[in-house]
């Protein structure tokens, strides 16, 4: 056991190019089944782990870290939107990539040094708008 537990969510942008939005803290049991309904707070939007992941997102002056990790807070100006369905864009482009090609991929990331040198990333004047619907339950 780690000593910490949380949840985090995947959305992908209009481009395809996925972020992640995460609440992860120090925890002495696993909690990961009420981890899910823990409020996202990015701008305006409440919404839980579990609800944004079948949900979408349009966000301004959103800020990430180079390795495209979403930061919480009210200084960022987000508001609920429609998401996509699996196989709708941007989604359906992910499953257009040979699983090869993926794994190749994976393993080119996986070879790169550890977090040291990441930077935020801020888009101060755009709009970025993200899809997490990841199908009905």
């Amino acid at each position: 056991m780690t000593g910490h537990a949380g949840a985090a969510t995947y959305l992908a942008g209009a481009d395809g190019r996925l972020w992640v939005i995460s609440d992860v803290k120090p925890a002495e049991q696993p909690a990961t089944a009420s981890a899910v309904r823990v409020s996202v707070d990015l701008g305006d939007v409440r919404l839980s782990h579990h609800a944004l992941a079948r949900a979408g997102l349009r966000a301004v002056n959103a800020h990430a870290s180079a390795a495209a990790r979403l930061s919480h807070g009210r200084a960022r100006q987000a508001v609920s939107a429609a998401g996509a369905g699996w196989f709708d864009p941007p989604l359906d482009a992910l499953w257009q990539v040979a699983p090869g090609e993926q794994a190749a991929r994976w393993l080119a990331a996986a070879a790169l040094p550890g977090h040291a040198g990441r930077r935020r990333t801020t888009w101060p004047s755009s709009t970025v708008s993200f899809s997490a619907r990841t199908g009905r339950a």
